[in-house]
Formats: structure tokens, C-alpha cells, sequence
């Protein structure tokens, strides 16, 4: 990478400490003209799914971290938004852990069934919430 005139400024192993269930490897890279890109490595499985519900469990899990970290929120508000940070990541971690160690296995969405009813159970009686209709 010096020889060609670049630098790894950061490097990220989820491999061995998953974000959410979710493992890659990543490089950010500072080219010759200063512009920092990104690599990422990961499994197929990994990315497979990531792109599909993967991708929708993070989004939702943004938006639930916008209110807990919303110095404005109420404490009810905010105290909503955990519940749902919780469940979340409780569905993204068995999603993402369904692909197993193997590059190519495919991801389950059996593993988040229980997750998604507790959210669903949770959103129910928080119908006039400001946060689930995000969801």
C-alpha cells in the first residue's frame, strides 16, 4: 500500500467482534490525493444478507437511536426507543448468526420470528407513540 502511495488510517475487524450479528473487515484507505475510500471485505452470506433484511434492521434501528440519543425526547420517549434498540439488535444478531461460519450458507429469517412478535406485541400498545410508525 506505501509503494503505491497509500495509507490504511483505519482498519475494522467485525470478524471477531460482530456489530449487531453483522461481520465484515474494513479498510479506509488515504489515496495518493488525500481522498479516503473504503474496503470492505466480508462473506457472501454476509452481504446476501445484508442487502435484504439485514439493511431494513438497520435502518429501523437508526431511526431508534435518533430518539434515544435526542437530547429533546421525553424520558418515555426515550425509554420506547430502548425497547426497540433491544429487539432490534436481538433480531439482527440471530439473523446475521443464521449464516453460520460458512461463506455461502444463507441467512434465516426464522431466527428473528420471536424478536419481530415482541416488536410488533411492543408497537401495539404504543399506537400513538411518535417513534413505531417510523418503524
Amino acid at each position: 500500500m506505501k509503494e503505491a502511495g497509500g495509507e490504511v488510517v483505519r482498519k475494522k475487524n467485525r470478524f471477531d467482534m460482530p456489530s449487531s450479528g453483522y461481520k465484515d473487515y474494513l479498510l479506509n484507505i488515504r489515496q495518493p490525493n488525500g481522498m479516503v475510500t473504503e474496503l470492505l471485505l466480508t462473506t457472501k452470506a454476509m452481504s446476501e444478507a445484508k442487502r435484504g433484511v439485514g439493511h431494513d434492521l438497520y435502518e429501523a434501528m437508526q431511526i431508534a437511536e435518533e430518539v434515544w440519543n435526542d437530547e429533546n425526547a421525553t424520558e418515555e420517549e426515550r425509554a420506547e426507543a430502548w425497547g426497540y434498540i433491544v429487539l432490534l439488535d436481538d433480531a439482527s444478531v440471530a439473523y446475521y448468526s443464521s449464516t453460520g461460519d460458512q461463506s455461502n450458507a444463507t441467512a434465516s429469517l426464522s431466527g428473528i420470528v420471536e424478536p419481530l412478535v415482541r416488536i410488533s406485541a411492543m408497537g401495539a400498545g404504543l399506537a400513538n407513540s411518535k417513534l413505531y410508525p417510523k418503524l
